[in-house]
This record gives structure tokens, C-alpha cells and sequence, in this order.
């Protein structure tokens, strides 16, 4: 009995023509440029607002008497 081996024709390397790593490049293009024009901004607001303010007034009145003495 004859055994047949059936293997695809090759692929031509040609007709692809890096066509995924140009459209990959240009996707990872266009995140970086959106990071810059939104992205930072927004980082820098958020560390603008996440410092607290603390207002110490200077002089503190402290009454430690709790009644009246008899």
C-alpha cells in the first residue's frame, strides 16, 4: 500500500509584506500619542489633589478645668 504525503504548497514570502508589523507600529504609535495628550495631564491633576491641606492655627486655647471648685 502506498502512503501519501500531502503537503501545502509554500507560502509565497512576499505576500504578506510586513504588513502586521506596520499596522502593529502604527497601533502602538497612536496609544503612546493618546498617553501623552490625556494620560499625563490627568497623572499630574491627580497628584495636584492627593496633597492634603493643613491648616495649624497658631495659638491653641486649652481649658483643663472641668467645673467649678467648691
Amino acid at each position: 500500500m502506498t502512503t501519501v504525503i500531502n503537503n501545502p504548497p509554500p507560502r509565497d514570502s512576499d505576500s504578506d509584506g510586513g504588513l502586521g508589523i506596520l499596522l502593529a507600529a502604527i497601533i502602538l504609535i497612536a496609544t503612546f500619542l493618546l498617553f501623552l495628550i490625556y494620560g499625563l495631564p490627568l497623572l499630574r491633576l491627580s497628584e495636584e489633589n492627593i496633597t492634603p491641606q493643613i491648616n495649624v492655627p497658631e495659638k491653641i486655647e486649652i481649658n483643663i478645668n472641668q467645673g467649678e471648685e467648691q
